[in-house]
């Protein structure tokens, strides 16, 4: 058998190469980014289509029709979409539902959340929907916490990412809205955070989305859209990616309160509003 090049060149045979402990971690890191790549990527690369079925359900004229119950209006300022939030959780008398991409530890977090506190001393029942990327990245402040250890509140994470399995890291849910009562619901392409919500940041750094405010004006919700929101919202609860935030105490967690030095004594917001959001039939 003809030698190889390195021992034609050498005179030896060709030493074989050894198992090192830092070869292992190199072969090691070097498969796991494979699959995590592939696992991240390949199954969203192919989308199901929409079955027969479903299309001949779906029949556009009914978003013409004349037998809702529902009124909508826009908001267009942020700091009407926050005023407009404060105002319907300070209404609040049964239940409230807050569904959002990304809430982040900020001064219009904290007075939605400061006024989800005082609902939920009332006794509302206080439900919270966070995506779960959003969620381990800024959900263990300890504004959040302090909410969320409240009998009658609890905050779920939609599919939190999991290192072992990365097709989770790529399933994220961007919903966002709040439904009071049943009654009332905003939702659009705001978040929770100051760049969204309120003047808390200059004019330059907000993100100008919009929302739809929905008044259903029936003392039921069989002809309005409220009601299909609160069904989808109920499937997305009982999911098995969906599990509660707070199940485990974080490691070294932190006093639950820890208000800003400009808020300290500051009670529940009551914020000037532009525009009495009431809304007549």
């Amino acid at each position: 058998m003809a030698k190889n090049l390195y021992e034609t060149l050498t005179g030896a045979p060709k030493p074989r190469k050894r198992w090192t402990p830092l070869r292992i971690v190199r072969c090691f890191l070097l498969v796991y980014l494979l699959y995590f790549a592939v696992g991240a990527l390949l199954p969203f690369t192919l989308h199901p289509g929409v079955s027969a079925a479903v299309q001949g359900r779906f029949d556009p004229a009914a978003f013409r029709g004349s037998d809702s119950t529902d009124r909508a209006a826009l908001v267009l300022d942020n700091q009407d979409a926050l005023g407009l939030r404060l105002q319907m959780i300070a209404g609040a008398e049964e239940s409230i539902i807050l569904t959002s991409f990304d809430i982040r530890d900020c001064e219009s977090a904290r007075d939605i959340f400061a006024a989800l506190l005082a609902a939920s001393e009332r006794g509302v029942e206080v439900r919270i929907l966070w995506d779960g990327m959003s969620g381990m990245l800024h959900g263990r402040a300890p504004v959040f916490r302090a909410l969320g250890e409240r009998d009658n509140v609890e905050i779920r994470f939609y599919n939190e990412p999991n290192f072992l399995l990365p097709w989770t890291f790529n399933g994220r849910m961007h919903d966002k809205y709040l439904i009071v009562d049943g009654s009332l619901m905003v939702l659009g392409g705001r978040n929770t955070f100051d760049l969204f919500l309120g003047d808390y940041v200059p004019d330059s750094q907000k993100s100008h989305d919009n929302d739809v405010l929905v008044c259903n004006t029936a003392p039921t919700l069989e002809h309005s859209v409220i009601g299909q929101v609160e069904g989808y919202f109920e499937k997305v609860w009982d999911q098995p990616d969906t599990r509660p935030a707070l199940e485990r105490p974080p490691r070294c967690a932190p006093p639950l309160w820890r208000p800003p030095p400009e808020s300290c004594g500051r009670g529940p917001p009551t914020p000037s509003l532009r525009r009495d959001w009431t809304m007549r039939p």
